[in-house]
């Protein structure tokens, strides 16, 4: 039994328990031992090579200010950069309801401008809100989840995806709606990172027996909590349900993308670069509408 265990050392005992969770928050077993003066993690031998990996990508990720952080009294790990949704979400909502209240005619999904043309819609009305009411239910909900897809995706992964989620819950609407249909929020992006959050356990599992099982446990808990947020009275079903569906297939692709690709140096703030700009492309161009 002893040759199977691989151990790692830890510079102090703080050190080996933060290591010891976030190699827990990515299902690698491990346990904290003291030998002699020093502090090590003893993993299986099967698990080495990809704990390895994962303690260094979250040493990359925590250089410096540390964003990406284990939460206390739990094992989830929570990235703090979701604020700056949070923040770019309540920036939009003030300069559309104190300075420019016309931008709202100019971005909020229309299906009848849309078959005219005015494609960005589907994109510029995922930053729009009703009303402060509305802005502040996607906002309470959507910094969490948005925050824990951020941690496991890589931020700038998480939020491309949810937008491009969010943009398909429009889609949707669109096609499913009538010509006449109305529709303006985040909500359908919030449930676009739900459905990244579901399809998560693809990433870890799919080479683990009982693979469907756990597939299928982890995508009925996010329909619960579709359920819960996603099925208000007011709320817009169809945005709400293919920006999950959206957020579900988008993960489902990550699992399977090249390892070379997820959340190395390069990629993720290409996403990052990528996200932003589209989003500030489709405002260029609905301001001149």
């Amino acid at each position: 039994m002893e040759a199977d265990i691989r151990r790692i050392p830890a510079k102090s005992r703080q050190q080996a328990m933060d290591w010891s969770l976030v190699l827990i928050s990515q299902q690698i077993e491990n346990t904290i031992l003291k030998e002699s003066e020093a502090w090590v993690l003893a993993v299986g031998s099967n698990d080495y090579t990809r704990a390895l990996r994962e303690l260094k990508i979250f040493l990359k990720e925590n250089k410096g200010w540390a964003w990406k952080q284990i939460l206390p009294l739990t094992k989830t790990v929570f990235h703090w950069g979701a604020l700056f949704w949070t923040a770019v979400l309540a920036a939009m909502f003030l300069l559309v309801e104190f300075y420019a209240p016309d931008l709202k005619s100019k971005g909020i999904m229309n299906s009848a401008l849309v078959l005219k043309g005015e494609w960005f819609r589907l994109f510029t009305a995922v930053s729009l809100h009703a009303d402060l009411a509305h802005l502040l239910a996607n906002l309470t909900t959507g910094t969490l989840i948005l925050g824990f897809a951020m941690a496991i995706y890589g931020p700038g992964t998480a939020i491309l995806l949810a937008f491009l989620g969010g943009a398909a819950g429009n889609l949707a609407g669109y096609h499913i709606y009538s010509s006449h249909h109305l529709g303006l929020g985040a909500s359908g992006m919030v449930c676009a990172g739900l459905g990244l959050l579901s399809s998560n356990m693809v990433e870890h599992a799919r080479h683990q027996p009982h693979f469907i099982q756990s597939m299928g446990r982890s995508i009925l808990g996010g329909c619960a909590i579709f359920m819960l947020i996603g099925l208000s009275e007011k709320s817009d079903l169809i945005a709400h349900l293919f920006g999950y569906l959206a957020g579900l297939l988008g993960g489902i692709i990550y699992a399977w993308a090249p390892a070379g690709l997820k959340k190395n140096a390069k990629t993720d703030p290409s996403a990052m670069v990528l996200a932003t700009g589209f989003f500030l492309f489709c405002w260029a161009i609905a301001a001149r509408h």
